[in-house]
């Protein structure tokens, strides 16, 4: 399982990057993956989606798609609430 995490981490800087050079559509490509396996090893409420989820919802709110970039900072929001 410490593979998935690692192409997690992979995955999320490289969306990370497709973002900082305006590739936005890439950018939400790569980080849905990495979201979805830190999901996966995780689970859905572990402190570890925050930034993931945060980074998604810069590139949802630059892709003009603000309902779904509220929804992933209203997740983050709740994940960090109850770990605090």
């Amino acid at each position: 399982m410490a593979k998935k995490t690692i192409l997690a981490g992979t995955l999320h800087n490289l969306g990370t990057v497709e973002g900082d050079l305006g590739e936005y559509r890439q950018a939400k490509r790569y980080l849905t993956r990495a979201l979805a396996l830190k999901i996966e090893y995780y689970g859905d409420s572990d402190i570890e989606l925050v930034n993931a989820l945060i980074n998604l919802s810069n590139v949802e709110d630059e892709l003009g798609e603000y309902e779904s970039a509220k929804r992933y900072y209203e997740k983050a929001l709740a994940i960090q609430i109850m770990h605090s």
